[in-house]
């Protein structure tokens, strides 16, 4: 039977039943079976299950205070509190910055997954500055509002867990990725419940898994999908389209059945929405996959060379008459972010540079080589070229911004 508990606003409505000392930011429980729950706060969701063998955790909020919160409603909600697993359905830091929490589990991911957090924690420079002008922004929205209206009392709860996870980036932030890893499939069996982690392929990072859960019927597909037409990835040559629709499949194949897939940040989709996904990123795939994308070419030479001989190998294969490359932006954005990620950062800057010179008036694409330069230390090059972004695209906040903070 599913039953739904609001713990929203509950620092101002609801304060007997969860009470200021108890949790700090709004949190709604949306309890699916009698194993199966998922807690929300600051628009991320956290889904839980109670095996036999103790509670499976997919996800771990945006910083650790948020995620005490939650897991203090967890305990609660439960009545239990041994966490035998923690599941990073990938490594983005609203998803995965509660992972210091949990000493005492086993924390999994996939293989690329613990790269990708050392190299982008999420106490960076720029991830602090984006918070605190988002907090920024907040405020001056708040100063436009009414008093005591259901936006205004909403909007300050939101503040004050952004200023948590602000406060906790600047102080006890410790990176702590998966420790337990997989390249392709992990299937753990538990006393009562089977786990069967698939590896995604590249699509919305270069590490997302879907978790599914035969006996309850669900599938735990992190920033994969918000809606059955709204995906956290452009369906392109830099996806493994293949391999995410395979994965689709197997679950939508299984003799167990699916009935809802439980994303990062919305409701839970259908077995229908699911049904729509598959299909239409084979339709969309299939218009590009016999297409010549010079993205892909510059990320396959990149594969098996250095960077310097897989730039010049590039110009030589785009030169030849009658190529007949195609040039999307987003794929080579896609691209550099991914080598940024993983840190290779030369073949993430001769991706950004060949971005900037097949699309010279694009302020986006400026702006990842001056993030790049940033990444590698190199201030010089990285002011030139958000400067050069700024001048494309003089309200460019990102920019401007990270400007200040340079010249600090």
């Amino acid at each position: 039977m599913k039953r739904t508990s609001v713990f929203f606003l509950s620092i101002f409505i609801f304060s007997n039943l969860t009470c200021q000392s108890d949790t700090s930011v709004p949190i709604k429980i949306n309890r699916l079976s009698k194993r199966v729950a998922v807690f929300e706060a600051l628009n991320v969701n956290v889904t839980v299950v109670a095996s036999a063998d103790g509670l499976l955790i997919f996800d771990t909020q945006r910083s650790p205070g948020i995620m005490s919160d939650v897991l203090k409603l967890i305990r609660k909600e439960f009545g239990r509190s041994k966490v035998h697993y923690v599941i990073n359905t990938h490594g983005h830091w609203d998803h995965a910055s509660g992972n210091q929490l949990f000493p005492d589990s086993i924390i999994i991911g996939h293989s690329n997954c613990p790269e990708y957090m050392r190299q982008n924690p999420a106490n960076s420079i720029v991830n602090i500055w984006s918070i605190r002008n988002h907090l920024k922004e907040l405020k001056q929205e708040l100063d436009t509002l009414q008093e005591n209206t259901q936006r205004s009392d909403g909007l300050r709860a939101e503040i004050t867990g952004r200023q948590m996870v602000l406060s906790d980036f600047e102080s006890r932030y410790v990176t702590t990725p998966p420790g337990i890893t997989f390249q392709d499939s992990l299937i753990l069996k538990l006393s009562d419940l089977t786990l069967k982690l698939f590896y995604a392929g590249n699509a919305h990072t270069d590490h997302d898994i879907i978790v599914y859960i035969p006996e309850e019927k669900i599938a735990v597909t992190g920033d994969l999908f918000t809606t059955r037409t709204y995906y956290g990835f452009r369906v392109n040559q830099m996806i493994n389209a293949e391999r995410l629709i395979q994965v689709i499949d197997r679950i939508l194949c299984d003799k167990s059945g699916i009935e809802r897939i439980i994303t990062s940040h919305t409701d839970q989709l259908t077995e229908e929405d699911l049904h729509v996904i598959n299909s239409t990123i084979q339709e969309k795939y299939g218009r590009l996959k016999d297409k010549n994308s010079a993205a892909r070419l510059l990320e396959e030479l990149l594969q098996h060379n250095q960077p310097a001989v897989a730039e010049k190998e590039y110009e030589k294969r785009i030169s030849v008459p009658g190529g007949e490359y195609y040039y999307l932006e987003d794929e080579f954005t896609v691209l550099g972010r991914r080598l940024m990620g993983a840190g290779r950062h030369e073949a993430a800057l001769t991706v950004f540079k060949k971005e900037c010179d097949t699309f010279r008036e694009s302020a986006l694409a400026y702006d990842n080589l001056g993030e790049i330069y940033l990444k590698m230390g190199n201030t010089e090059k990285a002011i030139r070229n958000y400067e050069e972004s700024l001048r494309i695209m003089p309200y460019n906040k990102n920019a401007e911004e990270i400007l200040k903070i340079i010249r600090k």
